[in-house]
């Protein structure tokens, strides 16, 4: 188990939540970066609400497993 998450597979891409092209001042804006495999990653290309929804999820995931707090 890593981070609470059973079967995780090592993050490979680096995603842009919201598209350079679209956003270009949020390409280095941290808060716009999602780590994923390559699977996710071509999963959720293109769709910032699927994107926006795997960080909140992510995060919370890993603040639960550090803190045991979900947030």
């Amino acid at each position: 188990m890593l981070y609470g998450v059973t079967g995780a597979k090592p993050s490979a891409d680096m995603h842009h939540i919201h598209s350079i092209a679209k956003a270009p001042s949020l390409a280095r804006d941290a808060s716009n970066w999602l780590a994923v495999c390559e699977p996710c990653h071509e999963a959720i290309e293109g769709d910032e609400a699927q994107g926006m929804a795997v960080k909140r999820w992510s995060e919370a995931s890993y603040d639960e497993a550090l803190h045991g707090v979900r947030t």
